[in-house]
């Protein structure tokens, strides 16, 4: 399997244990960019704002257990690297992963379920 396979690979896994909540992501000090953390490296999921594209675009960061960065690619290298029957999955994959790894690091369903009971009680 080539180095884009695994990438691919790794990138489906964490949006399915992210969606479990399996995986625990933070905010970082760079905008709009959320980490996990495993033993030995971490791993960054980022949101870019490219202005030849009208959506935004996704980027995945690897780090060794010092923080450099060892890896990193976006959607767009994906892409070419698979099957381009998955082009949809790989930009819907890192969009939905990267969402989810925001909402997680930001508790934005804490924050649902708290505005959620305050509007019951104003009954």
């Amino acid at each position: 399997m080539t180095a884009e396979g695994k990438l691919w690979q790794l990138i489906q896994r964490l949006a399915e244990k992210t969606a479990q909540g399996a995986v625990v992501w933070e905010a970082t000090a760079a905008q709009n960019t959320f980490q996990t953390s495993f033993p030995q490296y971490s791993v960054r999921i980022v949101e870019l704002d490219y202005q030849d594209y009208r959506s935004p675009q996704y980027m995945l960061e690897m780090l060794d257990g010092n923080g450099n960065v060892i890896e990193r690619v976006d959607g767009i290298d994906i892409q070419k690297a698979v099957s381009t029957d998955t082009s949809n999955d790989v930009t819907n994959t890192m969009r939905d992963l990267y969402r989810a790894a925001r909402r997680h690091a930001l508790g934005v369903d804490t924050a649902l379920d708290s505005l959620l009971s305050e509007l019951e009680k104003a009954r």
